[in-house]
């Protein structure tokens, strides 16, 4: 893997890692054959700090599970006074510590960048985020990564 600063702004520091992952699969055609070769995928995260302790954090996409799982009981943690936010990520503390902090610290900014995207995956450890895809990287979602890790 590979690490590129892409800026430094007082205490916060933005830096893109880029990771290559390299794959090897056998396939096993009707005649017996085994056929091996490797593929690259290339995955980008944004590392952040966040100026502030918001706790230990996991943000991903909200799914139909989840929502059936939260009639059972809520674990997920939602923001009133950010629905859009709120019905698209799913949100998970480590602790009921991790939700008070970042209850109290969480910025409307970042709710905001977040919300406007999908499948983001998101974890934060106290003032460290972690800010990524689920798929390999291509131009367009290197930009819009890009744009909402700034935007945080």
């Amino acid at each position: 893997s590979q690490l590129f600063r892409l800026t430094t702004n007082g205490r916060s520091r933005l830096y893109c890692v880029l990771v290559m992952n390299e794959i090897l699969q056998g396939v096993s055609a009707t005649t017996g054959h085994i056929y091996e070769y490797h593929t690259t995928e290339a995955y980008q995260l944004f590392l952040l700090n966040t100026g502030s302790n918001l706790g230990h954090i996991f943000i991903r996409q909200e799914t139909l599970s989840d929502k059936v799982a939260q009639l059972f009981g809520n674990i997920d943690i939602d923001f009133k006074d950010h629905p859009r936010f709120s019905r698209k990520y799913f949100t998970l503390a480590e602790t009921p510590e991790d939700e008070a902090l970042f209850r109290q610290n969480v910025s409307r900014r970042l709710l905001d960048a977040v919300s406007n995207h999908d499948d983001l995956r998101i974890e934060i450890k106290n003032d460290k985020m972690i800010v990524m895809t689920g798929k390999s990287i291509n131009a367009e979602d290197t930009m819009m990564l890009a744009e909402t890790a700034f935007g945080i």
